[in-house]
């Protein structure tokens, strides 16, 4: 995303968000409403962010730099103090429970990408900000807040996942979005050339997005096999992992004859910020508006990114029994909490820091 400190290049810019994007630092997006589409908000980020999808995003950082409000945009690490991003409030509720100041954001993250608290929320979600429960025990927040932690570097394309991105990939996750083509051997032999419709060129240059070519199908025994060896180690039944990731599979073409294989139901139609994600990637990479072919690497980020996708679908039943065990004992709330108890956040409408 490119800065321009001195104008409009998109939008107002937001001189008061910069000095707080720092190595180290996490930020969590998240809107006051989404009246049309189901919530997928939630996503953290590390980097200078613009708005996610339609509408106006709201960022919600771990730490900020203490006076660092006037909208300088080359302050160094250590120019400021770097303080946790907490209010009177939830100072006060980590010091009770003698919590450390990032459990509370990670949890947030965990209960939020619950499917269940998705679907028990579905109507205040789309009116209001997210209402998240606290946990009454110390030992409910850490480990809640530990869920949170293993879903930010699923979420980041720069850090690698043993397991998912590094290292020897799980069972249920080494068969999925494999290079292939129908004419010839494997990917070193692919044609790179991303053709098939995902995207093109519209009006003042913007890229509109194509139907492409997906070829829904069955899964294959050896795929069916490795799902089911991997949902084991899970503690998932193959039935459970199946309905996680789609009953069925998809083949995902680049061009007439190359594709991703196996690439699950739910994978394929997973999105953030309203965008269909692996959908959304391609739309870009069509040859007519990225004006070249794919590089290997590059057909490499869409399968890890289709496995990342994966182990966060496939890490539901834990976030959803994170959730539940914590509605059944959360702390209470009051009206004179609702009023005191806000994290700072840089908000994309207006630019300041609440």
């Amino acid at each position: 995303m490119y800065w321009e400190p001195e104008t409009k290049l998109l939008d107002e810019r937001r001189a008061e968000y910069v000095p707080h994007v720092f190595p180290g630092n996490l930020w969590l997006e998240a809107r006051q409403r989404q009246p049309k589409d189901a919530f997928d908000r939630g996503l953290p980020v590390r980097v200078l962010a613009d708005n996610l999808g339609n509408g106006l995003s709201s960022f919600f950082p771990l730490f900020v730099r203490s006076g660092a409000q006037d909208g300088r945009l080359h302050a160094t690490a250590d120019a400021f103090e770097q303080v946790p991003n907490l209010s009177n409030a939830a100072a006060e509720y980590l010091g009770g429970l003698g919590a450390g100041a990032t459990d509370l954001p990670h949890h947030a993250l965990a209960v939020l990408h619950s499917p269940a608290y998705r679907l028990d929320h579905g109507g205040p979600l789309r009116l209001d900000w997210p209402r998240v429960p606290l946990p009454a025990a110390a030992d409910s927040l850490m480990s809640s807040a530990e869920l949170g932690r293993m879903l930010v570097p699923l979420f980041d394309p720069d850090r690698s996942v043993r397991g998912v991105s590094q290292g020897a990939v799980r069972q249920e996750l080494a068969l999925l979005a494999i290079p292939a083509a129908d004419n010839h051997g494997g990917p070193g032999t692919m044609d790179w050339t991303v053709n098939a419709g995902w995207g093109r060129v519209g009006g003042g240059g913007a890229c509109m997005p194509g139907p492409g070519r997906v070829v829904r199908r069955a899964y294959t025994s050896a795929e069916r096999s490795a799902i089911e060896i991997g949902a084991s180690g899970l503690g998932l039944s193959t039935q459970e992992a199946l309905a996680l990731l789609g009953e069925t599979t998809t083949d995902i073409y680049l061009n007439s004859v190359a594709a991703w294989r196996n690439v699950p139901e739910r994978v394929w139609s997973y999105t953030l910020g309203g965008y269909q994600v692996l959908k959304k990637w391609l739309s870009y990479r069509e040859k007519a508006v990225f004006g070249r072919e794919l590089q290997p690497k590059e057909g490499e980020h869409f399968s890890d990114t289709a496995r990342r996708i994966a182990a966060i679908l496939l890490l539901s039943p834990r976030l959803d029994d994170n959730y539940r065990s914590i509605t059944r004992s959360a702390a209470p709330f009051t009206p004179a909490d609702q009023t005191r108890c806000r994290s700072a956040s840089v908000q994309g409408e207006t630019g300041v820091l609440l």
